[in-house]
């Protein structure tokens, strides 16, 4: 570095400051397109309950796929906050097992919930693909 090349320097550093402490940084969106909507299955044989009054609408879920799951070849497990509350249903699961299979991303979050005894009623997830 020249003499010319580090005043030039020193004159960018308030500059950079300034930046640093008046630009607002916003996240960047992540286009997504909605694919379906559907309940969490066998939310009662997890932590559902003692999970139930920290769940909100909104709350973004992990999904991890099961391949060697015994009772279903497609089965895809939901997580919140690194907890399974559930699988997606068995009769909705293999579009979107395929996707995973293939390389492809999918998200989910929480879009209803609902104070029933019924327990396929309680969560309904919806199921994004980012594009």
């Amino acid at each position: 570095m020249n003499r010319r090349q580090f005043i030039q320097s020193l004159m960018l550093i308030p500059l950079a400051n300034y930046i640093k402490e008046n630009v607002e940084i916003k996240p960047i969106a992540i286009p997504r397109k909605r694919l379906e909507t559907v309940p969490v299955a066998g939310f009662q044989y997890y932590q559902g309950d003692n999970l139930w009054s920290k769940l909100n609408i909104n709350d973004t879920l992990d999904l991890s796929r099961e391949q060697n799951n015994t009772y279903d070849k497609n089965a895809i497990l939901i997580k919140w906050k690194d907890q399974a509350i559930g699988y997606i249903p068995r009769i909705d699961n293999q579009p979107f097992a395929k996707l995973l299979d293939n390389g492809g991303s999918l998200s989910a979050e929480i879009l209803k919930l609902k104070n029933s005894s019924h327990p396929w009623e309680r969560i309904e997830v919806a199921l994004y693909q980012l594009t």
